[in-house]
């Protein structure tokens, strides 16, 4: 198995368990996730957005958008469930990888911290009335993003560099791509 495929793996592996980051700009309006109280009010209704089940996950960030960040054309994969759209070149590594994934059973608040996060690095905002996670690997190649779209589902954004200590870190990028997936993402 390649490295580049490890990488990927790792990056799902990651977005199932949790994810997230820092820096960069997203579209929206962010504000801070401040209380329980706003948090279990959140739980309590269906949340923000209407059910992505019969949204292409490769529509949610074009292969243009993805060029400008680095990633490679998206092509359409799933793992179980799970509908993904995968940013990387079978085979042959690439100095930046990673994937939009729409994850139709567990909601943002079912999910957990990731293994291996910089537990410092981790950033909570809300954009456009969507709590958005940030969660960096410690290892700095690796950064998963949650987006919440209601109760039952959640939208995965993760951003993988071949080798760390590069120009921009993936949270950054992460948060570029973020950026292009959230004004997608249906309203209810």
């Amino acid at each position: 198995m390649t490295q580049s495929k490890i990488a990927v793996g790792g990056a799902v592996l990651a977005a199932l368990v949790l994810g997230g980051c820092s820096g960069g700009s997203v579209a929206g309006t962010p504000t801070q996730a401040t209380s329980a109280a706003a948090t279990s009010s959140a739980a309590a209704s269906d949340g923000p957005g209407a059910s992505l089940a019969q949204v292409d996950t490769c529509t949610l960030m074009t292969n243009a958008e993805a060029a400008t960040i680095g990633l490679p054309a998206g092509r359409s994969a799933s793992l179980g469930k799970q509908r993904e759209c995968e940013y990387s070149v079978a085979d042959t590594p690439t100095p930046v990888s990673g994937a939009v994934t729409i994850d139709p059973i567990s909601g943002i608040d079912q999910l957990k911290t990731p293994p291996g996060t910089d537990e410092a690095g981790i950033r909570k905002v809300v954009v456009d009335g969507r709590r958005v996670n940030y969660y960096p690997m410690k290892s700095g190649t690796l950064c998963t993003v949650n987006i919440e779209v209601n109760k039952r589902e959640t939208v995965y954004v993760q951003v993988s560099l071949r080798f760390a200590g590069t120009e921009q870190p993936p949270c950054t990028l992460a948060e570029k791509a973020v950026g292009f997936v959230l004004p997608r993402m249906p309203k209810k």
